[in-house]
């Protein structure tokens, strides 16, 4: 038995999945609750995703394929000009991802995403598509290989302030867009230490 590597193959794959990766879009929730700086940059310069963002988004895509089994429905929704695709799971807005961080973490240990699933409850409140306060973090531990679901329970307030970060982000990249001056940062936490930016940025909050 023989083995050989095609690094042209590995090429092929990758450039394909490249072909089709989703673009930083300003009218999307993703991408406003980022650092705006960094979000500047990768508009202006155009920055293709790595090898390794790539992959993690293929198996991101993989674990919503794994959930087609359950009644799992997709709403559509727009407010202010953003837009967002929301997964619905058994009457409750869920968000689902995988980490490599252990079992014992809490929703606290992923700052982003109960911000983005609160920028989530509040656009489907704010079109009449949902009542509730409550969303449905699904996270899926892949070196542990298991699975844990938490519900989270928002105060109106906490919505209100995460919404009004989104409108503050888009509207300091817009500026910045026009002017051509890069933006405040205004990173989450952890984020400054995964950015692709870090060696250029000097500003005293990058941490």
């Amino acid at each position: 038995m023989r083995f050989e590597r095609d690094k042209g193959f590995e090429k092929v794959v990758l450039d394909n999945l490249r072909e089709n990766a989703k673009r930083v879009s300003l009218r999307g929730v993703k991408s406003l609750l980022q650092c705006p700086r960094k979000i500047y940059w990768l508009v202006k310069e155009e920055v293709p995703p790595t090898d390794e963002q790539l992959l993690d988004m293929a198996r991101g895509s993989s674990h919503h394929s794994i959930l087609e089994i359950l009644p799992l429905t997709e709403v559509r929704v727009e407010l202010d000009g953003i837009v967002g695709k929301i997964d619905f799971l058994h009457d409750m807005p869920v968000e689902i991802f995988s980490t490599a961080l252990g079992l014992g973490k809490t929703p606290r240990h992923y700052p982003f995403k109960l911000r983005q699933l609160g920028a989530y409850i509040h656009m489907l409140r704010k079109n009449g598509k949902y009542d509730g306060l409550k969303g449905r973090l699904l996270v899926f531990h892949y070196n542990a290989r298991a699975l844990r679901s938490w519900v989270v329970e928002y105060a109106e307030q906490e919505l209100e302030k995460i919404w009004g970060t989104i409108l503050w982000h888009k509207e300091l990249i817009e500026k910045a867009l026009e002017t051509g001056v890069e933006p405040i940062p205004d990173p989450d936490e952890g984020e400054c230490a995964r950015c692709m930016f870090r060696g250029r940025c000097h500003s005293p909050r990058v941490l």
